[in-house]
């Protein structure tokens, strides 16, 4: 997404760890530091063509994303989905199918946006791959993820990519490496990775971004 706050797409439930150890972060109090361990960076994603129909997905965002959704509902949409659907979605290795997870496997971060880029942007899409996910991953274990509504969602991400916030460096590397996929009408911003029902769309569906 091109926000200013550069959520990544789709949502989370945010992690609860953290990086200043002990007391979790929270949208009021962010992390400070997150360790390193915390912030994997980008797995080459596997695009698994016509695994997902288009009911199948927006099966999933009803069940798992969308206002409403709750842990029982996609959990329940999980069990009765199709073997092939959910393996895309899932990877057969962390992070390399349709939808992403924290490092500690922990929180549904969404669609994997980054895997998206990469496959639809060229070389330039990687490039932004690279720097996105460690951005997103930063962003979950910050304690912004807990936010109730985007204007404080937006303050507190104000706070974790500021000078000396937990995720200015991985920000500002998103920021440059993306910019092109960010700009209006780019990739990630009116093209065929701007939400996650796209993004399921090209890396487990008919790989055109429409949504089937």
């Amino acid at each position: 997404s091109g926000s200013s706050s550069g959520s990544s797409s789709g949502s989370s439930s945010g992690s609860s760890s953290g990086g200043d150890g002990g007391t979790a972060p929270t949208c009021s109090s962010p992390a400070t530091s997150i360790p390193s361990n915390e912030i994997p960076g980008y797995v080459t994603v596997v695009q698994t063509a016509a695994a997902c129909s288009g009911t199948d997905i927006s099966g999933y965002m009803t069940a798992c994303e969308n206002t409403g959704a709750t842990n029982m509902t996609c959990s329940t949409w999980f069990t009765a989905a199709p073997a092939a659907c959910k393996t895309c979605l899932n990877g057969a290795t962390t992070n390399t199918g349709g939808l992403l997870t924290d490092y500690n496997m922990m929180s549904n971060l969404g669609g994997n946006g980054p895997g998206c880029i990469a496959l639809v942007g060229g070389s330039g899409g990687v490039t932004c791959a690279q720097a996105y996910e460690p951005w997103i991953q930063c962003l979950a274990q910050s304690g912004c993820f807990t936010c109730a509504d985007n204007a404080t969602f937006q303050t507190c991400g104000g706070i974790i990519v500021g000078t000396g916030g937990a995720c200015a460096t991985q920000y500002s590397s998103f920021q440059s490496a993306c910019a092109t996929e960010l700009a209006d009408g780019g990739v990630a911003n009116g093209g065929a990775c701007s939400n996650d029902t796209q993004i399921l769309s090209v890396i487990c569906g008919n790989g055109s971004g429409d949504g089937g």
